[in-house]
């Protein structure tokens, strides 16, 4: 049964890779035969950022079968959660310092896609936490506390 879902899109990653990739076509196309500059070159650089775009495209948050899924983008970045392993859950405002993407900052890791708000998870068997970010945190704590309260 799948409890909870979220797919965030659009956050600063998304739009600065696609800003980029605008100013460097835009760059190409106004290019005075810059010495050196192989068009293999440029189609190597474009489709490498249009990949990295792809992986990135958006950050989706899945609750099934007593799992937390995460994935960005197409799905090469991923990560499975067993909600039984966790302790405790509460909702946290990440400093901005921290980013997006992810990362680790400092008492665990963070997968966050944009803004600051976050649920930070506690497991039984690891000091460390792990903070999911998400637009709907409050929802997403929710969630996993009625999870763990039945289970």
């Amino acid at each position: 049964m799948n409890h909870f879902k979220e797919t965030q899109q659009g956050g600063i990653i998304g739009i600065s890779l696609f800003i980029l990739i605008a100013l460097v076509i835009i760059g190409y196309v106004f290019k005075d035969d810059v010495e050196g500059l192989s068009d293999r070159w440029f189609y190597l650089f474009v489709l490498s950022l249009l990949f990295v775009f792809a992986m990135f495209s958006d950050f989706k948050t899945v609750i099934v079968d007593n799992k937390i899924l995460l994935k960005y983008g197409i799905g090469l970045l991923k990560k499975e959660i067993d909600v039984s392993r966790i302790s405790s859950v509460k909702v946290v405002r990440n400093k901005w310092y921290y980013g997006w993407g992810i990362r680790y900052y400092g008492r665990g890791w963070m997968w966050n896609y944009k803004g600051f708000e976050a649920v930070e998870l506690q497991f039984k068997d690891r000091k460390s936490t792990f903070r999911i970010g998400s637009g709907k945190a409050e929802e997403l704590k929710e969630c996993l506390n009625t999870l763990l309260s039945e289970g």
